[in-house]
């Protein structure tokens, strides 16, 4: 693309020769014009006529001025539209034969509201950038922050991306970077004209352009409008870098938006692993992750993390990897691998740094979509996933004890109520209750004497005589002649139950020692 100087030399042209024909004869007209095709070049511009330079030149100088020294360009007016034609990865000839563009001629449009600080254009996980989003855990709705692992950046070849076909729409852009793709072919992964894009992010040449929309250039620095080339542009912005391109001698190539070149590559599938991973870590450890250095996380953890991704994003995961040639069809298996998640040896695990994880993508720069596992960190991912699995199963075996215990907690917190309820206004005998009053049975009978069994119910506590244990006892004693037919304790209704057994009990005692003292004296 032409230099910012090239560019006003050949506005200043453009002008005078609006001037010189502004009053002149059609014949002197036509000539003039024949001799502007060595400044504007030769158009092969999809279905404009290479005879059409009288509409292309008119169209120039409305579309370009200088104003303050400064290169503006119009986008209110179309002088080609390299929208329209439909999909396509090249420019078009009168003929509408496709044509590759020369890497010469190839131009990276990259459009932004970032300005490009120090000369980069910098991917999202280089500029650190954090996204929020939903969450779902357990059922409830959380918010979680991440920082995007996107490690590409992205450019259109020659021409600027239409809004897509399925509704999505662009503002207008602060910032249009125009940057020669020959100083990137080392850089270049993918150069699908609509979805081009980078390894990393992009060190700009001193020949980029940067077209500014001009109510923003006033708010830039005297520094960073010193450090680029700038061109302003008014009106919309895919047209003004349509202009500008033609203005340059550019060829155009018509792009679609619904390209899926990088949704389709490794390089997406690692952002998606990544990004998958730190959300649903970032929730597990409270926003501790930074997204870039080697962490140590517990089992519990990651059994949590796996929980939420399976809640959330696992269905999402794609089949990325190959081992031994064959696509890894298991998601959570190809999680595990490719989100860097190793075990070491001591019951917990490391979330291996950026860098680490990034050699289990590395590729030559082509837009591949699988890749060859490592073998050795590939049978350790399996190891890991096992690990989760058999804890599953024991959690859930704790589960159901837990479950247990707390059915058994519920029925103490029940007898403790009936316990503490007035005998009058217990209706009926629960089975934690009657358990209770046979274990209070139980408790007494380990401490009667032989001969003696004592009874516990929700009415009284009774005492029976069951041999001939006490048969020296005076005859005529009083307390012989009840437990003959059975003592009776019988409880207090406007008692609780609890205040009975308790009153019951010391009244037990104390018929039973003076029982043991009868048993003992002379008889008669």
């Amino acid at each position: 693309m032409q230099s910012v100087q090239e560019l006003e030399a050949k506005i200043k042209e453009i002008i005078k020769y609006k001037e010189q024909t502004r009053n002149l004869g059609s014949y002197d007209r036509e000539k003039i014009l024949e001799s502007y095709k060595d400044l504007i070049g030769k158009f092969n511009y999809g279905r404009n006529s290479e005879s059409n330079y009288k509409e292309i030149v008119d169209n120039l100088t409305k579309i370009v001025s200088i104003e303050d020294g400064k290169i503006v360009v119009s986008g209110d007016i179309k002088v080609f539209d390299g929208t329209s034609l439909g999909r396509g990865y090249a420019f078009y000839d009168n003929d509408y034969t496709s044509h590759e563009i020369p890497e010469e001629d190839c131009i990276l449009v990259h459009c932004t509201n970032y300005f490009p600080n120090d000369g980069v254009i910098k991917t999202l996980y280089d500029g650190k950038k954090e996204y929020t989003v939903p969450l779902e855990v357990n059922g409830e709705e959380n918010e979680v922050t991440f920082r995007h692992h996107r490690h590409t950046a992205h450019f259109v070849a020659n021409g600027v991306v239409g809004n897509t076909g399925d509704g999505n729409t662009w503002e207008n852009m602060k910032y249009i970077v125009f940057e020669p793709a020959s100083f990137h072919k080392d850089q270049i992964v993918s150069e699908s004209f609509s979805d081009t894009f980078t390894n990393g992010s992009v060190k700009l040449s001193d020949k980029a352009i940067l077209m500014v929309e001009k109510d923003a250039y006033d708010k830039l620095t005297e520094k960073q409008k010193q450090n680029y080339n700038v061109v302003l542009y008014t009106g919309d912005f895919r047209q003004a870098v349509q202009n500008l391109l033609v203005l340059g001698n550019q060829k155009l190539a018509y792009t679609d938006a619904n390209d899926p070149i990088h949704s389709l590559s490794i390089n997406s599938s690692m952002e998606e692993n990544l990004n998958y991973r730190d959300m649903c870590l970032n929730y597990v450890i409270n926003h501790t992750f930074d997204g870039s250095s080697k962490i140590t996380i517990t089992l519990d953890e990651l059994v949590q993390v796996i929980n939420i991704l399976k809640e959330n994003h696992l269905r999402r995961i794609k089949k990325c990897f190959t081992q031994t040639g064959k696509i890894v069809e298991d998601p959570l298996l190809t999680f595990i691998y490719g989100s860097g998640i190793v075990a070491n040896g001591d019951g917990t695990f490391s979330v291996l740094s950026e860098e680490e994880v990034k050699k289990r993508y590395i590729h030559d720069n082509s837009p591949v979509s699988t890749i060859e596992v490592n073998d050795v960190d590939f049978q350790e991912a399996i190891g890991i996933k096992d690990t989760y699995e058999k804890t599953l199963i024991q959690n859930e075996i704790k589960q159901n004890e837990y479950n247990q215990m707390m059915e058994e907690l519920d029925e103490a917190y029940e007898l403790n109520d009936l316990l503490s309820t007035n005998i009058g206004q217990i209706s009926l005998i629960s089975q934690p209750l009657s358990e209770y009053l046979n274990y209070i049975s139980e408790q007494l009978n380990k401490k009667m004497p032989l001969g003696l069994i004592a009874r516990c119910s929700l009415r009284q506590m009774n005492i029976f005589y069951t041999n001939e244990e006490y048969e020296h006892v005076i005859e005529k004693n009083e307390l012989y002649d009840e437990i003959i037919d059975g003592i009776t304790i019988k409880f207090d209704n406007n008692k609780s139950l609890l205040e009975n057994i308790n009153n019951g009990t010391k009244k037990m005692y104390e018929i039973v020692s003076d029982l043991e003292k009868m048993k003992d004296a002379p008889t008669l």
